[in-house]
């Protein structure tokens, strides 16, 4: 029945955090009943369930059971008699304690008698008088615990524990029906103390009131028609409306109050036949018992719970001799139930048997996570003190928590571990105790991924205090530090790493064989996760100096390493220290070391076989890509010069075209003779007196370039003189200086024709008296010719040379220098 939604839906979850914040504890789940967790409220227990947790540590969760005063709720009872009821339970579970009940917190009512200014203000019960008033709330904070009936069909699914509950398998098995029974033993303690302390019965028993806590107990709680014998009033006018028909005991049914009387029934009759009723439904749920019967050590027993006679109803003190009860889970939680007040020796020995208890199912491990752990945390508070830990007795009991404390460590989740375990451990590193450091390097595999990520905790509280079991006198405890370092070297600082590197060094000399040969598999182990730097530093050297050792072990474990991390060696380091260090050893005393040294040396030039092939590979690479940027250059090459001789045939023909036009201006002008008249001016030709063309000839022949006069070739013609005196044919037999050039003409010559071999049509030669004769073809380019090839004419550059140093002097024109001609330099 949902008859609390309307008002749920209508309440905040910050309301009610407001109001619990005056006790200390919050809300910590939404109070959407469409989200919330919580079971529904039901007419025999109408609280709502909240999970909250406390202020000042919220890692302490509790239950949180509200009651809506203002809420109508669909029954026979008014609404002032359900508060009052309500009132009641919540007064009365403040008031009773007992392992077996709930255990409350703090109780609230936000419902006292407003102040003047009209603001309401919550007050804890017990503070202040109270008065009614039908509005606000009432609130309950417990530790944490869940609904019988949500535990049992969640609990058995072998599914992991995600509640904190036990999951102890499939059905029908021992540990299903150990849980159930051990159940049912802390209900009948819980009985058992109402009755036989409190003279009063529960009234109310039945699935609403039993609630299991995270470590698997199953308690008390919801005491509404709590009552003393013979019952009061009230709980004649309630119990109709509370309690389930089924739970009613038939002078109950009956309305026979005035029999229930405890001289003539008994305080425990009523409770013990909803007792009965409440096993007898649980044994047959399916997911308790797949044959939905109950135990047969019990059928008696309920037989008798549920007489219609209550003198034949058994007491509470006696159902716990059941033989149900005597099992193995519920044997080792009675154990476990009653440490406290055993002696150091018991608490020893049942320590000691923890593991096989765990691993036989008789202490699960949701009973060793809550029940069991704050014990033995309890049991460590002494390590700090060295006078405590002088006694022998308390030595022991340390000793013999260690085991147990990281098997239940390991389920822990990371909040657990760090407010549970991580404080103990600084204490428990610095005991200067063998056996206790001994049981502590043992589970350092265990401890160290769970407190990786506080490098102040592994470098101070664990590696230093490890560090000095490398200097014990016992040999024994000198190799386990040094196997249990192995899972620190990852997470470890630098500089606590170069100090591991100092102790391994020292230890390669230890007396002991055993040492020195683990210490050479501990530095091949741990190579994959030092540095780079550290590497070269450490492995080849530990190494080397293992293959020396006169052990036999401990230089096969080097070879061995060797051969395991060949992948740090460069090619040059296998060819220049690691071989020369191995192969020595093929020769060694001993076949076994022989054997390894020829495989780790067949190994190692396997690897450099493969190297060298590789660079041989790489070299012929090398050379085709030379060879094909060789032939490229030589393409270019040939390319530049194909461009060179475009290049000089264009410029030949604008040569050409200049010094036609160039002539064709002297031809325009015939000049007169140099003498025979009397009015003959003494005046050069007219063909003499003309600037341009003869400059523009001048200009584009190339010769005023001296310096490179020695490197050309003659094949260029000798001008002609025509006309110019009587003194022009003296000059053109005598002036063999131009003529000493056509020794050497090319190929490609001028004929007498005035024509140019290979088809080139030239300008005809000017022969007018007074003119200038001009070559045919000049050009402003110079004709250079290689050196070691010889001239048609059969002389070779250097002959060239002597003869023009041999040739006759120029002689000058006679002719009266009035024009600068730029033939002066000759």
């Amino acid at each position: 029945m949902n008859y609390l939604r309307s008002f749920i839906k209508s309440t905040p979850a910050s309301l009610h955090s407001s109001n619990l914040k005056a006790s200390g504890y919050a809300l910590k789940v939404s109070a959407d009943p469409e989200n919330a967790d919580a079971p529904s409220p039901t007419p025999n227990f109408p609280w709502e369930q909240f999970e909250g947790y406390k202020l000042s540590d919220p890692s302490v969760l509790v239950s949180v059971f509200v009651w809506s005063k203002t809420t109508e709720r669909d029954t026979k009872l008014k609404k002032n008699e359900w508060n009052g009821l309500a009132r009641s339970a919540m007064r009365k579970c403040r008031t009773l304690v007992h392992p077996n009940i709930v255990r409350v917190h703090a109780v609230l009512d936000t419902d006292a008698v407003p102040p003047k200014d009209g603001a309401a203000s919550p007050v804890l019960v017990g503070e202040a008088s109270l008065v009614d008033e039908g509005s606000g709330f009432l609130y309950i904070v417990t530790e944490p615990v869940t609904a019988l009936g949500t535990w049992l069909g969640s609990g058995w699914d072998g599914a992991a524990d995600t509640d904190g509950l036990g999951t102890f398998g499939p059905p029908c098995c021992s540990e299903v029906l150990g849980a159930v029974s051990y159940g049912f033993y802390g209900v009948i303690r819980a009985l058992g103390f109402l009755h036989s302390t409190c003279k009063s019965a529960h009234g109310l028993l039945s699935p609403e009131s039993v609630y299991v806590t995270p470590s698997s107990e199953w308690k008390l709680f919801h005491f509404p028609l709590l009552t003393p014998m013979p019952v009061n009033s009230s709980f004649e006018l309630y119990e109709k409306s509370l309690c389930p028909p089924d739970y009613r005991a038939p002078e109950r049914t009956e309305s026979r109050y005035h029999e229930m009387q405890p001289n003539k029934y008994g305080v425990h009759a009523m409770d013990s036949f909803a007792l009965g009723v409440l096993m007898n439904e649980v044994y047959t749920r399916p997911d308790v018992d797949s044959a939905m019967a109950l135990p047969q050590k019990l059928v008696k027993a309920v037989q008798r719970m549920r007489s219609s006679n209550p003198p034949q109803r058994p007491r509470s003190q006696a159902l716990l001799k059941c033989p149900v009860f005597d099992n193995p889970l519920v044997q080792s939680q009675i154990t476990l139930d009653d440490l406290a007040v055993q002696s150091t020796e018991e608490k020893t020995h049942y320590y000691q048997s923890v593991p096989d208890r765990m691993a036989n199912g008789s202490l699960p491990m949701s009973v060793a996570k809550n029940k069991l752990l704050p014990k033995l945390l309890l049991s460590l508070n002494c390590v700090s003190s060295a006078t405590a830990m002088g006694q022998e007795t308390v030595r022991r009991e340390v000793l013999s928590v260690l085991p147990p404390l990281f098997l239940v460590a390991s389920s822990l989740t990371e909040a657990e571990y760090e407010k549970n375990i991580v404080p103990v451990l600084p204490p428990l590193f610095l005991v200067a105790d063998r056996a206790i450091r001994a049981a502590l390097l043992s589970n350092l595999h265990v401890v160290v991924p769970r407190v990786e990520k506080n490098a102040k905790i592994i470098n101070l509280n664990i590696f230093e205090p490890v560090c000095s079991g490398f200097t014990d006198s016992s040999s024994t405890l000198r190799e386990l530090t040094l196997t249990s370092m192995l899972c620190l070297v990852p997470i470890i600082s630098p500089s606590s790493m170069d100090k591991l590197v100092r102790y391994l060094i020292r230890l390669q000399g230890d007396a002991e064989p055993s040492i020195r040969t683990n210490t050479v598999i501990f530095v091949g182990k741990v190579a994959p996760t030092l540095s780079e730097n550290m590497r070269s530093k450490l492995i080849l050297p530990a190494f080397t100096r293992a293959m020396q050792d006169t052990f036999l072990p401990c230089r096969l474990a080097a070879l061995k390493s060797i051969l395991s991390c060949k992948g740090y060696f460069d090619p040059t380091s296998i060819a220049v220290k690691v071989l020369p260090t191995v192969v020595p050893h093929m020769m060694d005393s001993t076949s076994e070391v022989r054997r390894e040294a020829f495989a780790v040396t067949g190994t190692l030039l396997g690897i450099l076989e493969g190297v060298s092939k590789e660079m041989e590979e790489e070299e012929t690479r090398e050379k085709e890509s030379v060879g094909a940027e060789g032939a490229t250059a030589v393409s270019d090459a040939s390319s530049y010069i194909a461009n060179i001789s475009t290049w000089a045939m264009s410029s030949m023909y604008k040569s050409k075209e200049d010094l036609s036009s160039g002539v064709a201006q002297v031809s325009a002008d015939p000049a007169a003779p140099l003498g025979g008249g009397a009015n003959a001016a003494p005046s050069l030709p007219s063909s003499m007196t003309a600037p341009p063309a003869v400059a523009q000839v001048k200009n584009s022949d190339g010769w005023d370039d001296e310096d490179d006069i020695d490197d050309l070739d003659s094949n260029v013609s000798s001008p002609t003189y025509a006309g110019v005196g009587s003194g022009a044919t003296k000059m053109k037999q005598e002036d063999n200086f131009f003529s000493s050039f056509d020794q050497g003409a090319p190929s490609k010559s001028f004929g007498k024709t005035g024509t140019v071999t290979g088809g080139i049509k030239p300008v005809e030669t000017v022969r007018k008296a007074g003119a200038l004769a001009v070559p045919s073809l000049r050009t402003g380019s110079k004709l250079i010719v290689p050196k070691s090839k010889k001239m048609s004419g059969g002389m070779s550059i250097k002959e060239k040379r002597q003869a023009k140093s041999m040739k006759p002097q120029v002689t000058k024109l006679t002719t009266p220098d009035v024009v600068d001609d730029g033939w002066d330099d000759f």
